[in-house]
């Protein structure tokens, strides 16, 4: 069954994917990792790694229509917090196989806000100019100023990344 659901959530309609919803397969596919327990097996990692993905497409696919304005919010997310399968989601972070526990670290980070974030306040120093007019600044500052503020070279040249999840 949850190779159907996920074959379904892979290359299914966004018509088809919510009513996969509306029958429960959501629920489902949240409840494989409480119900395999002890994972014993290739098997009952297979089967934990596959929901996963299952349900990754399915709220990436409530994203999409979010982002196709044919809803205001991700009523699958929504879903998942109706019957806390974050939880189970969540249980998965810590686990020992690392493709499970990168799975549940992804989907949680992309679609589902942690307490402290949402009580998260910015920090405003009214002293210091914004980084990037303190950075335009430093670039037309004398040759007399102290070099003491400057960035190491060696840490300038770090990567930013990509991967930013709003």
């Amino acid at each position: 069954a949850v190779w159907a659901c996920a074959n379904i959530a892979a290359s299914g309609s966004s018509e088809q994917i919510s009513k996969l919803v509306e029958c429960g397969a959501l629920e489902a596919l949240c409840e494989v990792p409480r119900s395999t327990g002890a994972v014993k097996s290739r098997a009952d990692v297979k089967v934990i790694v596959v929901s996963l993905e299952a349900i990754r497409t399915i709220l990436a696919s409530g994203a999409e229509l979010v982002k196709q304005g044919q809803c205001t919010s991700n009523r699958y997310v929504e879903k998942v917090q109706s019957f806390d399968g974050i939880s189970a989601i969540g249980a998965l972070m810590s686990h020992r196989n690392c493709v499970i526990k990168d799975l549940a670290k992804e989907i949680i980070s992309a679609y589902f806000r942690t307490e402290a974030e949402d009580t998260a306040q910015p920090v405003v120093d009214d002293e210091q100019p914004p980084p990037m007019q303190r950075a335009k600044e430093d670039t037309h500052a004398s040759e007399e100023d102290d070099d003491d503020d400057e960035i190491p070279s060696e840490l300038a040249l770090l990567p930013i990344s990509s991967n930013i999840h709003a």
